[in-house]
């Protein structure tokens, strides 16, 4: 009888080492699901400063497309303008030089 009290209080002692071991083990799971959380925490917070970086970077983008359509437009009416205003020149330097021609068959 004396034995059986001695093994079970054994194993009860053997069970308290075991428990205090999974306690151990409970609050390092714990305390790294913390450390996980925070890290997750951060992250998230830079993965939002990215995106808001990104939409930025995106509207600039936008812009500058938009910048370039007006400048490539401007300068496709400056052409138009510039050509436009030679035509009379033009005109002109051809007239003399038809009339040249002609005074110079005619002779």
């Amino acid at each position: 009888m004396e034995e059986q009290v001695l093994k079970q209080g054994r194993q009860l002692h053997q069970r308290d080492e075991e428990v205090e071991a999974l306690r151990v083990q409970l609050a390092v799971k714990s305390s790294q699901l913390d450390v996980a959380q925070e890290e997750k925490a951060k992250l998230q917070e830079e993965l939002g400063m990215v995106k808001a970086d990104n939409k930025a970077l995106r509207e600039k983008l936008a812009k500058v497309a938009g910048d370039q359509e007006a400048v490539t437009a401007e300068r496709s009416t400056t052409t138009v303008k510039a050509y436009k205003t030679s035509l009379p020149c033009r005109k002109g330097r051809l007239d003399g030089i038809k009339r040249a021609w002609e005074g110079l068959a005619s002779l």
